[in-house]
């Protein structure tokens, strides 16, 4: 995979959870700039040494680097995070006659990276047609990616939900201060950060944002120029455990972004499910599987589009209305006795038995 092996939280359950099925797993990564010490764990972790951390030569030579050692390494299958892994990934598979599967955390062609940029999406979307029909074993995230890219290559994509683990101790805070927001993720385009920044000068509340990316220097420039004064904190990236003790203490959480190309209007995000174990209402959008989701258990407001007015609005409404807060937060805790790891890790046993033995 090309995210950093300590904040991946899907690859670790699903490393976890084949470890406890018996399997030997070895999770492959690179070495980023700001990487931290890795933790030892129940399955191996390596990280692979670059000299580009983006780009063309980026891809090239983390892919160049990935065949050699899946090509040199003792491993009896392989699983490719996304297209970006899957070039090397299946090369080596091929060579080595091995079975590969591919598990699409995204709908790659259309992340709005790539939207609007033709030549790159060009290059992308040819890969995507030459690889992903000559892939037997396929996974993603949402029924929405799924039906998507099974009409696209006529594959069968499983769909394995990225819920957490259900634990009986994180409870959420008794009383957290109201209008203290928080966001979890990657600062990438699209995530719709822009208009909760700029929402905190509409609304009395503060915005806590947990993670880093492509758009972390613009975005701390923003915060500077169009956010309140001491309204904005950027915590950077924190490690599982650190990310839930904020996320519990948290009033409300920003789950926001842009349709902006198809990967995003079916997203069905970590930080979803994230927010749900933690008993924290949120905000999110009105796109088909939140939607879906919402109406088995109301846990968020759903919001049409992403702008300053309509974050502050909805704030501002929850603010005024304690008891639907409440509402939300009470859901959450019953939502997340359904929605939760335990009750996804039986389906993925069972896709990966159908890719070692079948």
């Amino acid at each position: 995979m090309t995210n950093d092996l300590s904040f991946d939280q899907r690859m670790q359950r699903i490393a976890g959870s084949l470890v406890a099925a018996g399997y030997a797993v070895t999770l492959v990564g690179y070495e980023k700039s700001w990487s931290v010490p890795l933790r030892e764990e129940s399955w191996q972790q390596r990280r692979l040494k670059l000299w580009f951390r983006k780009g063309v030569l980026f891809y090239l030579t983390y892919n160049l680097r990935l065949l050699v050692h899946l090509l040199t390494g003792r491993y009896d299958a392989i699983g490719a995070v996304d297209l970006d892994t899957l070039p090397a990934a299946w090369l080596a598979a091929r060579l080595r006659g091995l079975p590969l599967a591919h598990d699409a955390h995204e709908y790659f062609t259309e992340l709005p990276e790539l939207v609007d940029r033709p030549r790159k999406r060009a290059v992308w979307s040819w890969l995507a047609r030459r690889l992903y029909p000559r892939v037997r074993h396929h996974s993603t995230v949402s029924q929405g990616i799924a039906g998507a890219l099974e009409a696209e290559t006529g594959r069968r994509f499983a769909v394995l939900p990225n819920m957490p683990v259900l634990r009986s101790g994180m409870q959420p805070a008794e009383q957290p201060v109201p209008g203290h927001v928080l966001y979890q993720g990657t600062l990438n385009a699209g995530r719709g950060l822009e208009a909760a920044i700029r929402a905190t000068r509409l609304v009395d509340a503060t915005l806590d944002i947990a993670g880093e990316g492509d758009r972390s220097a613009e975005l701390r420039d923003l915060a500077s120029a169009e956010g309140r004064p001491d309204a904005v904190r950027f915590l950077g990236y924190l490690e599982p455990d650190v990310l839930r003790a904020h996320t519990r203490n948290a009033w409300l959480g920003i789950n926001l972004l842009e349709a902006k190309g198809q990967s995003y209007w079916f997203s069905l995000s970590n930080k979803f499910f994230d927010y749900v174990h933690a008993g924290l209402p949120q905000l999110a959008m009105d796109f088909p599987e939140y939607r879906r989701y919402n109406d088995q258990f109301e846990v968020a407001v759903l919001l049409p589009e992403a702008t300053p007015e309509a974050v502050a609005e909805a704030i501002a409404g929850l603010k005024a209305d304690p008891a639907r807060w409440q509402r939300l937060r009470d859901n959450c805790l019953k939502a997340r006795r359904v929605w939760n790891w335990q009750g996804v890790e039986p389906e993925l046993w069972h896709f990966w038995r159908g890719v070692i033995e079948p």
